[in-house]
This record gives structure tokens, sequence and C-alpha cells, in this order.
């Protein structure tokens, strides 16, 4: 399996006042598999299904498979395992919560006539609103080692050589302000740490990463879906992502051994905090063919996505000495941006078998080169980062397949998922995959009830601040799904 390899760097700002870069973007625009409990189950693969809310997410074609109205409503209880090597080292996290993935309901109107539902021309149609998940940020991940002749303050050094004091990035004049990097004698535009000073070229220190991610994005959605001849279904809908965000990492290095006694460095701590919220309105829409009763495809297709985002962020660094601590903080910083999501493509079909199920498949297309990053204000900063979005990102191919057998009032669903690489360098790729498996209860006059499991990996390498020397992360999540509705 290609790994994932995101550059999440404590270098978060690479020019003083931003914090946003290539990964923004596809953090923003790449979404999980979405949908109810039922959806879910049988892998995600639901573009050409219908009759179930999530096609108002997925295509709202799907909306015109309903003759009856339906309220419904899911629960998630997600657990997050992180395992992470770090220069020899293996440290293990984990993270669990509870969530609402979905909730909603939908309307239908049959035509009728003479007293019996139409049989050609216009049939019926439904509406729907409600909410789904988009994506869940909840990870805590930890790793530590011990670094030969490598040290934050050797590296901040490097990246501030060639600015003068009055041009250094956030990080580096805290770091440059706390003393770990300090001006080459006689040379203003030059710096050294304290083991660059002291010559100390054989040294170790110990490194140390805790990072929380907590938040989500969701889907807020009015579908329409309607039924002509029960050959042709067509639908539409508009939908609000909201997106909010926390990142707090801590990063500790403690020096473990140095041959200049004499330095008198011991330890450093930095901090970062970036919270980002937001909201973009967009559309989707969907057709769905049904030419015999035992085959059916589907196309929808979702438009890019303008999110209006604040990003609120601060960064600290505290430098022991063996006689003094001294600390510095950049305060609370505000940056407002959009990110523009590109455009997604579903081709769908489904073979379905009267009485005893189906087997569903949905192809989703999405070109990451397409998503921008823009501003009124400093679009001469975003501009360089929007060609490099366009020089290291590249189509994803996903695929999603499932299938659901009946028996009696039971529903039994299976399905797998593969949400291939945004990142056009195979070093930086990135493959989600997740297996499913549900059940499914029908009683009385319209209720139902569904529960879901659904197991997702893959592998992350994250660098504390040179993507030379990185942790390889393997994160796995297993997420417990249960739904319940009517339908009357």
């Amino acid at each position: 399996m290609k790994k994932l390899v995101v550059a999440i760097t404590l270098l978060i700002a690479t020019w003083k006042g931003f914090a946003q870069n290539v990964e923004d973007i596809v953090r923003i625009s790449k979404t999980d598999a979405i949908g109810s409990t039922r959806v879910l189950g049988a892998g995600g693969a639901w573009g050409a299904v219908g009759a179930d809310l999530s096609s108002t997410s997925i295509n709202p074609a799907g909306l015109g498979f309903y003759r009856r109205n339906e309220l419904l409503g899911s629960m998630a209880v997600t657990a997050n395992y992180a395992d992470a090597t770090f220069l020899g080292s293996l440290r293990n996290d984990s993270r669990t919560n509870f969530n609402i993935p979905n909730i909603g309901a939908v309307f239908s109107y049959v035509n009728q006539e003479r007293g019996k539902d139409a049989k050609t021309g216009w049939i019926s149609a439904s509406f729907a609103v409600g909410m789904n998940r988009l994506a869940d940020f909840q990870q805590n991940t930890y790793y530590s080692g011990v670094s030969k002749n490598n040290s934050f303050g050797d590296y901040t050094a490097i990246q501030a050589n060639g600015k003068d004091t009055n041009n250094l990035n956030d990080i580096q004049n805290l770091a440059w302000r706390t003393y770990l990097i300090n001006n080459t004698p006689n040379k203003s535009d030059s710096f050294d740490s304290w083991f660059g000073r002291n010559n100390d070229k054989n040294y170790s220190v110990n490194q140390a990463k805790s990072t929380q991610l907590r938040g989500n994005m969701n889907e807020w959605y009015f579908g329409l879906g309607s039924n002509i001849s029960n050959f042709l279904y067509l639908g539409a809908s508009v939908v609000l992502n909201t997106t909010n965000m926390t990142i707090n990492s801590t990063f500790t290095e403690d020096v473990k051994s140095k041959s200049i006694s004499t330095n008198p460095y011991t330890s450093n701590v930095f901090n970062s905090s970036v919270n980002t919220t937001g909201s973009g309105i967009g559309g989707r829409f969907g057709i769905i063919i049904s030419p015999i009763d035992y085959f059916r495809f589907g196309l929808s297709y979702q438009t890019p996505i303008r999110v209006n985002l604040i990003d609120i962020y601060s960064f600290s660094n505290t430098t022991e000495f063996s006689t003094k601590s001294l600390s510095a903080s950049t305060g609370d910083i505000n940056s407002t941006y959009q990110i523009i999501t590109p455009g997604k493509l579903t081709l769908s079909g489904v073979i379905m078998i009267p009485q005893h199920g189906f087997i569903s498949a949905d192809y989703e297309m999405i070109d990451y080169r397409d998503g921008q990053i823009k501003s009124t204000e400093f679009q001469n900063y975003f501009d360089p980062i929007n060609a490099s979005a366009r020089q290291n990102l590249t189509q994803a191919n996903n695929l999603r397949i499932g299938g659901e057998y009946r028996w009696d009032n039971y529903r039994f669903r299976a399905g797998y998922n593969l949400y291939n690489s945004p990142y056009a360098d195979d070093h930086k790729s990135i493959k989600q995959q997740s297996i499913s498996a549900g059940l499914g209860m029908l009683w009385g006059n319209g209720y139902f009830i569904d529960a879901a499991c659904i197991r997702s990996w893959g592998t992350v390498y994250n660098s504390p601040y040179d993507v030379k020397q990185s942790s390889q992360i393997d994160l796995t999540k297993y997420t417990f799904m249960l739904s319940g509705g009517i339908r009357f």
C-alpha cells in the first residue's frame, strides 16, 4: 500500500502572519465516505440505488425513488488509533468520541390518476432537508526519539539565514527572541544555533511531538428529486458546508549529550494552536436512468464550493538554559481567506435483484489541481501556493463497492471503498481504505433500524520540523453507527 505522506510540520507559517498551504486545500476538499448507517454499511456505494436521505449528498436523483415520507436520525462512536515510529522508537495514542453523522427528513408527493399512481409522465417528486457529516477530525498522535546532530535550533537558523531580524517569520522570530537562535557575530542576516555557535558536531537530543486534532466538516442540504415514467430520475440539491477544526501541537527537545560542555542550551518547547472555522455554498446535480428492472446507472456532479475561512492561530516558544529560561509568544493572529474546492464527478451503477437485494459501485473523480486559495488582500502570497497545488496535486479516482441482501424483514450489507491520493508525487501518496458490514431490520408500519461497523486504515508521515526526519504513523479508525427512523 502506498503511504500517506503529509508534511504537517511545526513550521506552519512560511511568512509573517500566514498559516495556509497546499495541505489546507486537500484537507478542506477531501471527504470521507458519507451517508446513513444503511449506506455506509454497504461501503457508501449508493449513487444509483436511491431511496435514502444520503442520496442528497451522493446523487440527488435518488430522491426520486421515494414514494413515502421519512424521518431519519443516526449516532456514531469512533475509536481512532495511532501507532507512531520515530527514529526507531514506537509510541501509541488513541481517541474515542461520540457524534451525530446525519439527520434529516424527506417528504414525497405521488401523482395520482383516477386514484392510482401514474405509470407514465411525471410520477412523483420528493424534497429532503438535513445534515451529513463529511469528515470527522478526531485524532491524538504522539511520537518521540533520539536525534543525532539535528536540532530544532539548527533547522530554524538555516531557514532564517539571509533575512534581517525585521523580516523573520513568526516562528523564526520566536526562536530569536528566546535565544534559541542568535545572530552570527558581526552579521545581521546570518544566524546560529547554540550547537552551531559552539561548533558542536557530536550531540544528541531527545525529541517528541504530541498533536490533538479536533473538529468536523458538515454538509447541510436541501434537495429535490423527481421520477419520470419510472425510467428517468432527476435531482438537484443546494449544500452548505461548514468547517470547525482545531490543531494543537507541542514539540519538545531535551539535550541528551553534547561534546562542548560549556554550551548552556538544555531544552526547548514549541507550542502551536490553529483554529479554523468557515462555511461555503455549492450545488449538486444528478441523473439516474433505469432502462430495465435489473439495472440502473447514474451520473452526478458537485460544483466547486468557495469556503470562506477564518484562522485564529498562535505560537509560543520556551528555551531553557543552564542558568535561565526565556519565553515568548505571538498572541492570537487572525487570517481570513477562501478555499475553492474542486468539482466532483461520480459515475454509478447497480444491479438490482428484485426481492433479494443489489450489488452497487460508485466511481468518483476529483481533480485536486483545481483547488485554490483566494484572498482579496493577500493574493500575491497565495499565487505561489496555488501554483504549487497545480504542480504537486493530481486527479484522485475513488472507488466504492457494496451490496445488500434481503431476507424477510432483515437486511445484510457489506462494502469496501478506496480513496486514492490527491498528490502527484508517489512519496506523498494517500491511500485510505475501509471495509464495512451492516445489519438492518424493518417492523411495524414503516419503522426501521440499521447498524454498521466500519474499519478504516492508512499511514501518514509527520515531520516535526525537517521533512528529511519523519515519523511513520499508522492510523486505524473503527466506527460503530446506529440509525433509526420511520416511513409514513
